[in-house]
């Protein structure tokens, strides 16, 4: 009994360590356009959905609109003429409040029904990292919570709202910071990685971010065969909550008999068919699931 408890206590502490060291997002959720004329507020019974999904999904914190807007009420530029806060303003606050991500709902009626058309936006770069739309009749609350899902599961690319991501979150994402300060040989090897695995641009949440290094210039040396020049290269997985990395190393050779830049030509060629692609891409390809 007291292995037991001792058990369930060290798990409980390890929970706890866990949760520290994963720190959830905060997301913003807007939701505007048209509604049911007999059902007012149903966009903010939308809202409150979407931010429901959010939480369920486990990485957010859902920053209500209201908080940002009634913290900074006070303040004139928050309001158009109409009385409504943009985008932009949200984005602005939410900056202002730690917030990661911004969602828009944007509802618009189509014959009988209404069409809801989602953005998330990185509020850091304001640029759209993923879409999602769904119909609904906007009449009852199970219309609301289906769509309220289904918009989160476009949005996050998984396979069901609050389960486990798919593409966006856990997908394979470009190292933004590595691949600015990559040498020509990494963006050409990134280049080639491309047609052998997706890689996505935007934004990764909980995913896996990858970056290519490599040597800036070819090490040479003269032997029996001539010249040959050898590129260390090396794959860098990493967590993108975390610290958690793996590094994938290979090496690229050329040869020729008299010529430096001729054996170095020979390095370039021979990138496509490298004996490191195999296990670079059946990594990534077991990340990326």
């Amino acid at each position: 009994m007291k292995k037991l408890t001792f058990f369930l206590i060290a798990l409980l502490l390890c929970s706890a360590v866990y949760a520290q060291q994963t720190p959830k997002l905060k997301v913003v959720v807007s939701a505007a356009g048209a509604e049911p004329p007999q059902k007012r507020n149903t966009l903010k019974v939308l809202e409150a959905k979407v931010q429901e999904a959010f939480v369920n999904d486990g990485r957010f914190i859902a920053v209500t609109r209201d908080e940002v807007v009634l913290n900074q009420i006070d303040k004139e530029h928050i309001y158009q003429r109409g009385g409504a806060v943009d985008d932009k303003q949200i984005i602005e606050l939410g900056r202002q409040y730690g917030a990661k991500y911004l969602c828009t709902v944007k509802s618009s009626q189509v014959m009988e029904t209404f069409m809801l058309e989602a953005s998330l936006v990185d509020i850091e770069t304001a640029r759209i990292i993923s879409v999602g739309n769904t119909h609904c009749d906007l009449v009852n609350i199970s219309d609301l919570v289906a769509a309220s899902g289904e918009i989160v599961r476009q949005l996050l690319g998984s396979n069901k709202a609050g389960g486990q991501p798919g593409g966006y979150g856990s997908g394979l994402y470009w190292d933004r910071e590595s691949a600015a300060n990559a040498n020509p040989m990494a963006l050409e090897l990134a280049k080639i990685l491309k047609q052998k695995v997706s890689v996505a641009e935007g934004t990764c949440v909980s995913g896996t971010k990858i970056a290519i290094e490599s040597d800036n210039e070819p090490s040479c040396s003269e032997g029996m065969v001539g010249i040959t020049c050898k590129v260390n290269t090396a794959l860098v997985v990493t967590r993108c909550q975390g610290n958690q990395k793996t590094v994938l190393k290979g090496a690229l050779t050329g040869a020729d008999k008299s010529s430096k830049d001729a054996a170095v030509k020979q390095v370039m060629r021979k990138a496509e068919s490298a004996d490191f692609w195999n296990a670079w891409v059946k990594e990534l390809e077991t990340r990326g699931k």
